[in-house]
C-alpha cells in the first residue's frame, strides 16, 4: 500500500489531553495518565503564580539545546544563484467619480477592492468563483498562476496599494450608506488597518509551516490541486500551468527564508524543515505509479468528457513534467533547505527575534479580531482553563461511573458512531429548534482520499465557489470514527451548525470582505457549536460537561503555551513549570514548546474564538431575556460574517 501523506500540522492537545486526564479519575489506585495527571494536583492556583510572564519578555534566554539537524541527501547542492524577479510597482487605482452618491461610490469601491485582492491570480479567481467572468474577471487577464506569493518586492507593493485603498475609503461618508454597506464599510476599515499594521512589522510567516495558514504554505499545493474544479479543457490547461509554477514558488520560499535569516535572524524549526524535506521527496518520485500528483491528475481527467486520445496526450505531458522537471526542482529545494538549516543553530519564540514581539502582537489582533495585548489574551483564556480544571475533577469525583464511561468512550449516543450519514441526519434534525438548519445548502459526504488521510485530521469541509450551486462537501477519514470519541462533534464543527451553515448565512454579504477569513470568528463559531452539540444528544448534564471540557481544556492549555512562549518570552523550563500545575509531563511540555513555535497563533483561534463567541451569546441572552428566540439569535450572529469581534459586538448586541 502506498505511503500515506501526513498533513504535517501541529497536533492540538484538545481531545487527547483531557481524555487522558479523565482516564485516571474515579480510581483510587489509578496510575498516572500519559499526561501524568494526578487528582492531588493543586486546582486552586492563583493566576498571579505564572512563571515570570512580564520579566521574561526581555530577560528570557534562548534554549541552549542544539536543534536536530536534517540528514543530508546524497544529491550535491546546486551552485546556481536563485533568480529574483524585478520589483513590481503598486497597482494603479482608478479614482472615484465625485458626482456619485456615497452608496454608489462605495459599490464602485467594493468592486475595486475585489479586483485588487484577486489581482491576476488564476487560482484565487477560479477557486473562489465558478465563473470569474460574472465578477468582472477575464480569464485572459488571469496570468499569475502561482499558488502562493513569497516575493518580497511584490508584498511591499501590495502594502502601498492597501494604504491607497484605505485613504480612498476614508473619503466615503458612511452616513450615506445602506445598512448592509455600513457593515461592509466597517469590515474593510478594520481589514485595511490590520493589513497596514502587519506590513509594517517584520514578516516572519514561515513558508514551510506544516499545513500553513489558509492555503499559505507550499505544502498545501497538492491539496489545492486535488480540490481545484476541472470541468473543461480550458481548465485542464490552467491546471497544468498551475503545476508548472510550483518551482517558482519553491524558489521564492527559499529566497524568503534567506531574507528572514539575514534580516531578522529568524530560524525555521528543525522539525518543520525535516517535514518539508520528507514531503518534497515524496512528491518528487520519478515512477509514475508512485507519484501522488499523477493519481490526482488521472482522477481529474478521467471524469471529463473528452476523446480518449486527447486524455492520453494530456496525461503524457503531465506525467513527463511531474516525474521530470518538477521532480528535479523538488530535490533542489530539499538541498537548499538543508543548506539553510546548517546556517543557524537556535530556535525560539517569536518575541525573541527582531520585530518578532510586534509581529506576534499584530498577528494575534488579526487572527482573533480583538484589540488586546498577548498578556490580556493570556489572562482571558487562563481564567477558563483554571475553572475547567477544577470542574473537571469535581464532576469526575461525584460521577465516577460516567467519568469512566467518558474516559473509555463507552457512553451511549442516539446514533451509530461510525455512520456519518446517520450523524448528519440526527444533528440536522435535533439542532433545528435552535439553529436555522433550513438554510443549510445541499451537501455530500465522502471519504478523504487515501492520499490525504492522516492521524490528526479526521474531517473537513470543502467550501463552495461563488455562483456554484453544486453540493458542498464534507470529507472524512473512514479509519477515524471508531477511535475518535469526538468524531460526531467534529462533523458538526465542519458542517451541520458549524462552517457549512455559518457561510450559508453570511454568503449574502459583500464578496470583497468574504475573501478575508478571520479565524477567531470563523473557528470560534464552529468550535462553539461543536461544544454545544452534546446538549442535543440527550446526554446527562455530567456527560455534557465532560465532553465540553474535553473539547476546550487541552486547546486552552496549548493557547496559553503559545502566548507564553511567543508573546511573553517563556523558556522551555518556564513552560514546563506552568504545565506541571495541570499535570502535564515535562516531555509533553517540550513537545508543546516545539509545536507553538512551529505554528504561532494557530490554537488560539479556536480557544479564544470559542470563549469570545460564547461570551457574546450569553450577553445577548441576558439583554433579550424577555423575548429570546434562539434561532433568530444564532442567525443574526452568523449573518454578520467573518470580521473582528468589536464589529460583531456592535452589530450583534446593538439595537
Amino acid at each position: 500500500m502506498r505511503k500515506q501523506i501526513k498533513r504535517v500540522r501541529a497536533t492540538a492537545l484538545g481531545m487527547t489531553l483531557a481524555v487522558g486526564l479523565l482516564a485516571g479519575c474515579g480510581k483510587k489506585d489509578a496510575e498516572p495518565t500519559t499526561a501524568e495527571a494526578t487528582l492531588a494536583a493543586d486546582t486552586t492556583a492563583d493566576t498571579s503564580a505564572e512563571p515570570k510572564q512580564t520579566e521574561n519578555v526581555t530577560t528570557a534566554e534562548p534554549t541552549t539545546a542544539e536543534p536536530t539537524t536534517v540528514e543530508p541527501t546524497t544529491a550535491e547542492p546546486t551552485t546556481a544563484e536563485p533568480t529574483t524577479e524585478e520589483p513590481t510597482t503598486e497597482v494603479e487605482l482608478p479614482t472615484l467619480d465625485a458626482n456619485l452618491t456615497p452608496s454608489e461610490a462605495f459599490a464602485e469601491f467594493e468592486q475595486m477592492v475585489l479586483k485588487f485582492r484577486i489581482g491576476k491570480n488564476y487560482y484565487k479567481a477560479v477557486s473562489t468563483m465558478k465563473n470569474p467572468e460574472d465578477y468582472g474577471f477575464s480569464r485572459d487577464e488571469l496570468t499569475d498562476y502561482r499558488f502562493v506569493n513569497y516575493n518580497i518586492s511584490e508584498k511591499a507593493a501590495e502594502a502601498k496599494t492597501e494604504k491607497k485603498l484605505k485613504e480612498m475609503l476614508d473619503t466615503i461618508d458612511p452616513a450615506g450608506l445602506t445598512d448592509a454597506q455600513k457593515l461592509a464599510y466597517d469590515k474593510l476599515q478594520y481589514e485595511f488597518d490590520i493589513d497596514i499594521r502587519m506590513s509594517e512589522q517584520a514578516n516572519l510567516v514561515s513558508p514551510i509551516a506544516p499545513n500553513g495558514e489558509a492555503k499559505n504554505s507550499i505544502f498545501s499545493f497538492c491539496d489545492q490541486l486535488y480540490m481545484l474544479p476541472v470541468e473543461t479543457e480550458e481548465d485542464l490547461i490552467g491546471y497544468q500551468k498551475l503545476l508548472e509554477t510550483v518551482p517558482v514558488t519553491l524558489r521564492e520560499a527559499i529566497e524568503y527564508m534567506q531574507f528572514q535569516l539575514d534580516e531578522y535572524g529568524y530560524y525555521q524549526l528543525p522539525s518543520n524543515i525535516r517535514r518539508a524535506v520528507d514531503n518534497a521527496v515524496f512528491y518528487a518520485k520519478t515512477d509514475p505509479d508512485e507519484n501522488p500528483l499523477v493519481d490526482v491528475y488521472k482522477e481529474k481527467i478521467g471524469a471529463m468528457d473528452l476523446p480518449e486520445e486527447v486524455k492520453e496526450e494530456y496525461i503524457k505531458k503531465h506525467n513527463e513534467y511531474v516525474t521530470g522537471e518538477l521532480s528535479n526542482q523538488l530535490m533542489k529545494f530539499t538541498r537548499d533547505l538543508q543548506k539553510l538549516n546548517s546556517s543557524s543553530n537556535k530556535t525560539q519564540g517569536l518575541c525573541h527575534y527582531e520585530g518578532g514581539a510586534e509581529y506576534y502582537d499584530v498577528m494575534l489582533r488579526n487572527r482573533l479580531g480583538v484589540e488586546m495585548t498577548p498578556q490580556q489574551i493570556f489572562d482571558y483564556i487562563h481564567g477558563r482553563a483554571l475553572a475547567n480544571y477544577t470542574l473537571f475533577f469535581l464532576y469526575a469525583d461525584t460521577s465516577p461511573d460516567e467519568a469512566e464511561a467518558y474516559a473509555t468512550g463507552t457512553y451511549e449516543v442516539p446514533y451509530d458512531r461510525t455512520d456519518v450519514q446517520a450523524i448528519a441526519e440526527y444533528y440536522t434534525k435535533a439542532m433545528a429548534q435552535d439553529y436555522p438548519m433550513e438554510l443549510l445548502p445541499a451537501y455530500e459526504i465522502s471519504e478523504i482520499p487515501e492520499l490525504f488521510r492522516s492521524d490528526t485530521y479526521s474531517a473537513y469541509y470543502i467550501e463552495g465557489r461563488w455562483g456554484d450551486d453544486s453540493p458542498r462537501v464534507i470529507q472524512y477519514d473512514p479509519d477515524m470514527p471508531r477511535f475518535d470519541r469526538f468524531f460526531d462533534t467534529i462533523l458538526v464543527h465542519e458542517g451541520f451548525g458549524g462552517h457549512m451553515l455559518q457561510f450559508a448565512c453570511a454568503e449574502g454579504n459583500d464578496k470583497a470582505t468574504m475573501l478575508t477569513r478571520h479565524f477567531g470568528y470563523t473557528e470560534g463559531w464552529a468550535q462553539y457549536v461543536q461544544c454545544e452539540s452534546s446538549k442535543y444528544a440527550n446526554m446527562s448534564k455530567e456527560m455534557v460537561t465532560f465532553r465540553l471540557v474535553g473539547l476546550t481544556f487541552g486547546q486552552d492549555l496549548e493557547a496559553l503555551a503559545d502566548i507564553g512562549v511567543n508573546g511573553l518570552g517563556w523558556s522551555v523550563e518556564d513552560l514546563q513549570d506552568f504545565m506541571a500545575k495541570y499535570g502535564v509531563a515535562k516531555y509533553d511540555a517540550q513537545t508543546m514548546y516545539d509545536d507553538v513555535i512551529a505554528l504561532p497563533g494557530r490554537a488560539i483561534s479556536y480557544s479564544f474564538g470559542e470563549k469570545k463567541t460564547r461570551d457574546l451569546i450569553e450577553a445577548y441572552k441576558e439583554k433579550y431575556a424577555d423575548n429570546l428566540d434562539m434561532k433568530e439569535m444564532h442567525l443574526k450572529y452568523m449573518s454578520i460574517g467573518p470580521t473582528s469581534f468589536d464589529i460583531v459586538e456592535k452589530y450583534f448586541l446593538g439595537e
